[in-house]
């Protein structure tokens, strides 16, 4: 079982193309609804009193929402813009909402559990709910702005975690360094021991146990909306960890390609319309497509 403690949110989106209003999102939805396809996910989160039932149910469908406080006031909101290229966002307003009055409080039932995954959201929050529970291995990801905001807060919490997934601009930022390769050993060296560092269309790498495994990105001709793809790799990534019984060189290449699937359906629609209608098929179907255009056999 997979812990994960972020934002369920209402996500306003505008693209070059098109715009799209509080659509739900939220760090915590991407990855649990990803991860749900391989282990059983619980979301550590709050949502306010504007929280539709509708979105609930669609949400509870995939993931144990025990965990989810229903407070009163707002529910966290993030309005972006992307540029033409589909890469670059701007943040335009986030509002925590219910956030600033949320405990964090993990019941006993979720407090062992194999994973814990804390998500894209200030290291005070993270601090909270990684106090209250034992988890086999703890995960963790970060945004852009909080590399720039909370870097010594941030650096101090690594020591304590056993993975860290961000992308390249979050790791250059963390560690000052403009290669990759040296940036991703360096953020080893702050504690944890597997990294993933996204490079988006480009793939990514991987850092464990001393070696640099890139892996490519899948070819999509229609990316709609990359909120919460990033998300939506680290459900893939680490669910897929979690249905294995070891963790090695082997079982973790096989998680970023099945991370990279996870995301690759995810930027095809806005919000979590294309992960809400997925199923084991289907991703079984591109995980082959993706073996054989890139060459590789997990």
């Amino acid at each position: 079982m997979i812990v994960c403690a972020g934002s369920i949110a209402f996500d306003t989106t505008n693209t070059p193309f098109r715009r799209v209003e509080r659509a739900l999102g939220g760090s915590a939805s991407y990855f649990g609804v990803s991860a749900s396809f391989f282990t059983k996910t619980s979301l550590v989160s709050a949502v306010g009193e504007d929280f539709p039932q509708p979105e609930w149910n669609a949400l509870s469908k995939h993931c144990d929402l025990q965990a989810v406080e229903k407070l009163k006031g707002k529910t966290f909101f993030f309005e972006s813009t992307f540029d033409f290229d589909m890469q670059n966002r701007t943040l335009n307003k986030l509002d925590r909402g219910v956030f600033e009055k949320h405990s964090w409080a993990v019941p006993q039932s979720l407090k062992t559990p194999d994973f814990l995954f804390l998500n894209t959201h200030e290291p005070a929050f993270n601090q909270k709910v990684f106090g209250q529970v034992e988890a086999k291995m703890v995960f963790t990801d970060v945004i852009e702005y909080l590399t720039k905001t909370q870097k010594p807060f941030l650096q101090k919490f690594l020591k304590k975690t056993g993975g860290f997934i961000l992308n390249d601009a979050e790791a250059r930022i963390l560690t000052g360094e403009t290669n990759l390769i040296k940036a991703g050993k360096k953020i080893r060296l702050m504690g944890p021991e597997i990294v993933v560092v996204k490079k988006g269309e480009h793939g990514g790498l991987l850092f464990y146990d001393g070696e640099v495994f890139p892996f490519p990105a899948f070819p999509l001709e229609d990316a709609v909306d990359p909120t919460g793809a990033g998300d939506a790799f680290a459900g893939g990534f680490v669910g897929w960890l979690d249905k294995q019984k070891n963790i090695n060189e082997k079982t973790l290449r096989e998680a970023c390609y099945y991370g990279t699937v996870m995301a690759s359906f995810c930027v095809e629609a806005f919000g979590l319309d294309n992960l809400f209608s997925l199923n084991q098929a289907k991703i079984k179907v591109r995980l082959q497509e993706y073996e054989r255009l890139s060459g590789l056999h997990p």
